[in-house]
């Protein structure tokens, strides 16, 4: 067995994108799920972690990079969806997060 390292200042910035066409087939219930289990890596692997939600007419920084932490369905199951998909808006946001 393979001993983990650490991988300190390491920072994971997630975009998801929450546009009403993601509420289709339950793809953001999906995502959620798989956002869920990334950021439980994370935090295995005592990285950082941000996340921009983008949506409609806006993108929106949920959470500012900060070391990982044990996360919940809880946290992540109040995040709508709905509205068009600014794509370029989210990668912009994420972009300006990571500079």
């Amino acid at each position: 067995m393979r001993a983990q390292q650490a991988q300190a200042g390491v920072l994971h910035c997630f975009v998801l994108d929450c546009s009403a066409s993601m509420l289709h087939g339950r793809q953001l219930a999906l995502a959620k799920g798989v956002l869920l289990r990334l950021l439980q890596r994370a935090y295995q692997a005592r990285a950082e972690v941000a996340l921009v939600c983008f949506a409609g007419t806006h993108a929106e920084v949920r959470l500012q990079p900060a070391r990982a932490r044990p996360w919940s369905e809880a946290w992540i199951r109040p995040i709508a969806g709905g509205g068009g998909t600014p794509l370029a808006l989210g990668m912009q946001r994420a972009g300006e997060l990571l500079a």
